[in-house]
């Protein structure tokens, strides 16, 4: 249980608040979950013994409605908040269709490489008990278990959109063992496609489902996505398929005390005592022996935070070795011990960008810490989701207000924050610039030939931009690898201090913070960068 009085005066005992900052305070109450009385009976007995063996006894009903009418032949969507349960919701189904057909497949397709692993682990017992084997295929998959994969296929993969471009697509032909028996394709973290990376997540989805559509596979749908205001709508865009919506928007929740502070900061130094109150409420969280999340505006305030706060640690005798980074940038080794160590408790605080926005399993946290408001009432939402994972469990949640009037405004109005309608999720699968960049690879899909009935999975605008720009590709030329998806600016370099591997940075932040002659700041050290190498990865 938090005392929420008690919390804010050991936060101003750490000098994290003030006595002239504007101070604004809330609670959210607990709503419990409804179960439903049982497993659907249309589920795979097999199946249902294998989630009783693994300790759930009984679902929610939400998820029991997914997985009725997911059975019984419909596209689904489950919209639900952070730790709903949805990976049950989408798996019970996925693996009943395997079970029922021997030899079938299932591809669980997701926005982040961490992601696909977090959630192998997650199903993997499930997996286990029925003896289906399962398999992250990504840029993390060394090229002996990717051929092994593509020639001796196994029933579930789990993969991201680059892979399903590059290798899916591009290399059709040595994928058909396991997409003509594609029984379901699992899109989970939804909202993560929108704008840029959305539209042009709509348009490969089109090209997958038409290449499925011709060699005979017609696998059940199955998104998942955080609570949007246009769930049905947003799917219907990405896939170009009728979807029912299953929601448990505000179904439970956990009990959240939220405390919004705009600091008393001179704008002199606002930079440098914003983020001195961010460490000091991290510090504070610390001694308490709480665990939460610090998400961070950037990775040079991430590093900055975390090197301070360590050496503070160490000075005021708490442990230093329970403040932790987690980013993008770290090699994927690191990023998973953290995680691990997170769950376990033996890290406590951890400085964050939106990596851990995503629904990567931590475990439970006591809170979150917001350095700032993040981009959307969505993202908001979801760093706020990391902390209470578990109807039962109460949490906090820390906003320090920027020097910015959006932040400003919701610490004077924290009720209109709590009540704020959610994000609509936009993308535009008619966009004609991002279908041009498309059509090479579809043109190598369909050999240059494309039926008026096919119209209906490409779209009318897909359909009709293809027909008055036909063309050719140049036989051996696979113009997958020219796609660029994401729409993320420029390269990524490796990090290495001789021959040993650190991470890897963008373009962009190799240009601002790591030049020549720099010194760059890297998972809590420091490093003078002495080159660039010509070979970027």
């Amino acid at each position: 249980m938090i005392d929420i009085t008690q919390f804010k005066e050991q936060l101003k005992e750490f000098d994290a608040l003030r006595e002239d900052d504007e101070i604004q305070t809330g609670t959210v109450e607990c709503i419990q979950p409804q179960y439903a009385q049982e497993w659907p009976s249309e589920l795979h007995p097999s199946v249902r013994n294998a989630l009783i063996h693994a300790g759930i006894t009984t679902p929610y009903k939400h998820q029991a409605e997914a997985i009725r009418k997911s059975l019984n032949g419909a596209d689904i969507v489950l919209e639900s908040p952070t730790a709903s349960g949805k990976t049950l919701a989408f798996a019970a189904p996925m693996l009943d269709a395997l079970v029922s057909n021997p030899g079938s497949h299932a591809l669980m397709i997701y926005p982040m490489k961490a992601l696909a692993f977090d959630q192998r682990e997650q199903i993997e017992q499930l997996c286990e008990q029925l003896s289906i084997e399962s398999f992250p295929y990504d840029g993390d998959t060394d090229k002996e278990h990717r051929d092994l994969l593509r020639n001796h296929p196994i029933p579930i993969l789990l993969t991201n959109p680059e892979y399903l471009n590059m290798s899916f697509l591009a290399y059709k032909e040595q994928w058909e063992g396991f997409l003509r028996n594609l029984r379901y394709v699992i899109i989970d973290e939804m909202h993560e496609y929108r704008g840029f990376f959305g539209s042009n997540m709509a348009l490969l989805l089109r090209r997958f489902f038409l290449h499925l559509n011709r060699i005979g596979a017609t696998p059940r749908i199955f998104l998942s996505t955080a609570t949007c205001a246009n769930p049905a709508e947003h799917a219907k865009n990405l896939t170009a398929r009728n979807v029912e919506v299953i929601s448990a928007r505000n179904m439970f929740r956990p009990k959240r005390h939220f405390i919004f502070a705009n600091p008393a900061i001179p704008d002199f130094r606002y930079r440098e005592i914003f983020r001195l109150r961010v460490e000091q409420a991290a510090l504070s969280i610390l001694a308490n022996r709480l665990q939460a999340l610090v998400f961070c505006p950037t990775k040079r305030f991430l590093e900055d935070a975390l090197i301070n706060c360590k050496r503070k640690a160490a000075e005021q005798r708490l442990n230093p070795d329970q403040i932790s980074p987690f980013h993008a940038d770290m090699k994927s080794d690191d990023r998973r011990e953290i995680q691990q160590k997170i769950k376990d408790g033996e890290i406590r605080i951890v400085f964050t960008t939106n990596a851990l926005e995503l629904g990567l399993d931590i475990g439970g946290l006591d809170g979150v810490i917001l350095a700032g408001f993040p981009s959307n009432i969505m993202s908001a939402w979801q760093q706020i989701g990391r902390a209470g994972r578990g109807w039962n469990k109460e949490a906090f949640v820390l906003f320090y207000a920027m020097n910015d009037p959006i932040d400003r405004f919701f610490v004077g109005n924290l009720d209109t924050f709590l009540n704020k309608p959610l994000d609509e999720l936009v993308i535009d699968p008619s966009n004609e610039e991002l279908i041009r960049r498309h059509l090479p690879s579809l043109a190598y899909e369909t050999d240059g030939e494309l039926s008026s009935y096919e119209e209906h999975i490409l779209g009318s605008a897909f359909y009709d931009i293809y027909q008055t720009n036909t063309g050719t590709v140049p036989r051996g030329f696979k113009p997958h690898q020219n796609l660029n998806i994401r729409g993320s600016i420029g390269q990524s370099f490796e990090l290495k201090r001789g021959n040993e591997k650190l991470g890897q940075i963008s373009e962009m932040r190799r240009f601002r913070e790591a030049y020549i002659g720099a010194i760059f700041t890297f998972f809590g050290r420091k490093y003078s960068v002495h080159a660039h190498e010509a070979d970027a990865v």
